[in-house]
């Protein structure tokens, strides 16, 4: 009979523990000798790469106003000629010169005492050429030629990369270089090393643009009798990529 007691005893001990365990929120689970989840490290990489800039790409805005809307249009779509055609005479190809936006928008006068409606005492036309220059030696000589042949705002430029291939794989290359290192010293402090990637994920690589105010451009040189020359640094661009590497442990 007291053998029986204990063993009463000993099934209500294992029962109230498996109520307890039911309602924790961890929970053990015994994976497999030959898991391979349990022999592997995973591991994020950042790389940079710097390149120089290659292209510029840059806005040119005309506008007139006319008591008419069709004479405002006509002396701005003259003065857009004229600007492509200074732009060409610098050294810009025909096929980067594009139009990228014409508009035609109505000047209202009204009337203070708000008896009468908005009457339209004159129309302005705007166009904008979107260019894009990719010898950045004549980017000045491009921007002077625009603003001599009548436009009126300069936006930009933007620089770029024509090509970004090299650039890229080059911070790719850093930053699975990087994951690695980040594995071993994981893999060090558990007392393994580092074998083979399993797994690359390419989590972002992203390739920036820099924009410049050619206003803040401008500056006026003695040597040009008093012309304005224009003054254009491109700097370097920062490629940067982010990777997830999964490898083997040893």
């Amino acid at each position: 009979m007291r053998t029986s007691g204990l063993a009463a005893t000993a099934l209500v001990a294992l029962a109230l523990s498996a109520l307890l365990l039911g309602g924790c929120k961890t929970e053990v689970v015994t994976a497999p000798a030959d898991s391979a989840t349990l022999n592997t490290v995973t591991s994020s990489g950042n790389g940079t790469a710097l390149a120089t800039p290659d292209t510029a790409q840059l806005s040119f805005g005309i506008a007139s106003t006319d008591p008419k809307a069709k004479p405002a249009l006509d002396r701005a779509s003259k003065v857009a000629d004229e600007v492509a055609t200074a732009l060409k005479k610098a050294g810009v190809s025909e096929k980067d010169i594009q139009t990228g936006s014409l508009r035609i928008d109505p000047n209202y006068v009204y009337d203070n005492s708000g008896k009468k409606p908005p009457t339209v005492a004159s129309y302005r036309a705007s166009i904008d050429l979107r260019v894009k220059v990719r010898d950045l030696e004549i980017l000045g000589q491009v921007i002077e030629a625009g603003i001599s042949a009548g436009a009126s705002t300069v936006d930009g430029p933007t620089f770029t990369l024509d090509d970004d291939a090299a650039a890229t794989d080059e911070a790719i290359t850093k930053a699975t270089k990087d994951a690695r290192r980040r594995a071993e010293a994981m893999a060090k402090a558990a007392g393994k090393s580092v074998g083979d990637a399993v797994s690359i994920k390419e989590t972002s690589v992203e390739v920036p643009s820099v924009y410049s105010d050619s206003k803040a451009l401008l500056r006026m040189d003695s040597a040009y009798a008093g012309s304005p020359a224009i003054a254009v640094e491109a700097g370097q661009l920062d490629i940067v990529a982010d990777i997830t590497v999964v490898f083997e442990l040893k």
